[in-house]
């Protein structure tokens, strides 16, 4: 987050004026104050670093070719637009949000870029696959512990792997009875052989950690090569596959069955969170149990008096139980493992 006003600086130095007099606004007004604000309620990745990156180039390319044409910005059509947009790459799509952003302010005519159209996923593991890879996660000792968990947080709940990434053993809280992960503003409740390797990894490199502190003040859960830092999701996503484990399928897998599982509200309700957030997913109860229906009170969430529920051990955010992924979850893993 704080590397994107050094680098939007440095791009623009050698840009021809009248473009960094209009992509200098457009990047501190509308890209980095989304990013500010998106960083105040997640972790900001180079996911969404990238992408911050992709609407500032995908303006400047649009005004070289207007230059090229010796076109005003005021003067683009639509025609023009598409034709731009269809010659070349997908990335060229982030010009939406500059196009917004100059209409917001008049200096451009009535010209839009079309959302993309949705499609399902395509990536999907069958349900032998799934189980199999996910067993694995849980019971090979052979595997490195950080993808031990990392791929069963992915498989059993559908978490994104650059979400995965920037867990800190202080989202890991441990009552004596039950351990829960924080997910952004949702405290998710987690199986008992997950937890028991979720625990195992917070507690461990400690000494490294402590060397650390002076570079970040954030306890990674996966540190990268340097602990000072997050492992990179990429490089994990092929780590994981090495050891055949398929992140991308293997989420879309997760996120289909749990939708089979959750009550339409409620996954309507998480969907949103996943989108408001994109680095959201849920996560899940003990194996053992009753399982709770939509109906009934939230049971498996924070519990009253708790050390997970005290003062010391929460975060400035507002923290809410998942009760009704908790539930979904329950169901899977006695189906699954």
């Amino acid at each position: 987050m704080e590397r994107l006003t050094p680098w939007l600086e440095h791009l623009l130095r050698d840009k021809p004026a009248g473009h960094a007099r209009l992509v200098r606004p457009f990047a501190h007004w509308s890209v980095l104050r989304r990013a500010r604000r998106a960083a105040a309620h997640r972790a900001y990745g180079r996911g969404s670093a990238d992408f911050a990156h992709a609407r500032v180039l995908a303006a400047l390319d649009l005004l070289s070719l207007l230059d090229h044409r010796h076109q005003p910005l005021d003067a683009l059509t639509q025609a023009d637009l598409d034709q731009w947009l269809t010659e070349g790459t997908t990335t060229r799509r982030a010009v939406r949000y500059f196009i917004q952003w100059a209409r917001a302010r008049h200096l451009t005519g009535e010209v839009s870029v079309p959302l993309p159209p949705r499609s399902e996923p395509v990536r999907l593991l069958g349900e032998d696959d799934h189980i199999r890879q996910l067993d694995r996660c849980l019971s090979d000792d052979s595997m490195p512990l950080d993808l031990r968990v990392g791929g069963a947080l992915v498989l059993l709940f559908g978490l994104l792997v650059s979400r995965v990434m920037h867990l800190t053993k202080g989202d890991v809280h441990d009552d004596g009875e039950v351990t829960y992960l924080d997910i952004d503003t949702h405290r998710l409740m987690l199986p008992p052989r997950l937890a028991r390797l979720v625990r195992r990894l917070r507690d461990e490199n400690a000494q490294r950690w402590t060397l650390a502190q002076l570079g970040t003040t954030a306890p990674w859960l996966f540190p990268g090569q340097s602990p000072a830092r997050p492992a990179v999701d990429v490089l994990f996503g092929v780590r994981l596959q090495r050891h055949g484990i398929n992140a991308h399928a293997g989420r879309n897998t997760a996120r289909l069955a749990l939708a089979a599982e959750l009550p339409p509200r409620s996954w309507l309700i998480s969907q949103a969170s996943a989108s408001a957030r994109p680095n959201a997913g849920p996560s899940g109860p003990s194996e053992t149990g009753p399982a709770t229906s939509a109906s009934e009170p939230p049971t498996s969430g924070l519990r009253p008096g708790s050390k997970a529920d005290s003062p010391a051990n929460t975060s400035s955010r507002t923290l809410t139980p998942c009760w009704p992924v908790d539930a979904a979850v329950r169901r899977l893993v006695d189906k699954f493992i």
